[in-house]
């Protein structure tokens, strides 16, 4: 099993979440993390540490080769 957190469009609900994760989660935990969260010039998010709440979840898969989560 691995565990991955997830912020943004990936959460459960928003516009990513259905077209990588849906159907290959089998747990999503709500969680909190310490980060800094601040946007690529090529717009994508990234989050580096820091010391603000990166609120998000935790989703468990059970097979990352099946399925093309190595894609997230």
């Amino acid at each position: 099993m691995i565990k991955v957190f997830v912020y943004g469009t990936l959460k459960p609900g928003e516009e990513n979440y259905q077209r990588y994760c849906a159907g290959k989660v089998v747990n999503t935990t709500r969680a909190v993390v310490q980060g800094k969260l601040f946007a690529l010039p090529m717009g994508y998010p990234a989050m580096i540490p820091g010391d603000c709440a990166v609120y998000g979840y935790l989703l468990s898969f059970t097979n990352i080769m099946s399925g093309g989560i190595v894609s997230v």
